[in-house]
């Protein structure tokens, strides 16, 4: 599992970008399956920086990567109170545009709140290569 922490300001996200992508290579995750994760991750976490964070803009935002099997799994946490997000009246209004996005990339997501904050979780399966001989 990798971590990584950033204070919520948009020239933050190319930080997470990159040590995503890095953290992706590391695992030996392919590069069609690491773009679709960074794109889906990148479009969450400006969502919490834009809309969480927007009077706000010391917060934190929190990414967690773990590969276990043959499935990424992203949490991203917002270290905010609590809110209930209904993801499929928010994909299916003009406003959700960029949850279809991450919803269109993923195998799963949804999201939870717990004592640490808002918890967006993204799952990727990650095909495995089939050796020719």
């Amino acid at each position: 599992m990798a971590v990584y922490i950033i204070q919520s300001k948009l020239e933050n996200l190319k930080a997470v970008r990159d040590w995503l992508g890095k953290t992706l290579l590391d695992f030996g995750v392919n590069p069609r399956t690491r773009h679709a994760i960074i794109t889906a991750t990148n479009e969450i976490v400006t969502n919490i920086i834009v809309h969480t964070y927007r009077e706000d803009p010391g917060g934190k935002v929190g990414v967690e990567v773990d590969y276990q099997g043959n499935t990424v799994e992203i949490r991203i946490c917002d270290f905010r109170p609590g809110f209930r997000i209904n993801l499929k009246s928010s994909t299916d209004s003009e406003s959700g545009f960029g949850l279809r996005i991450v919803k269109s990339l993923m195998d799963e997501f949804f999201h939870f709140h717990d004592e640490k904050g808002n918890n967006f979780v993204l799952r990727k399966h990650v095909p495995t290569r089939v050796r020719s001989r």
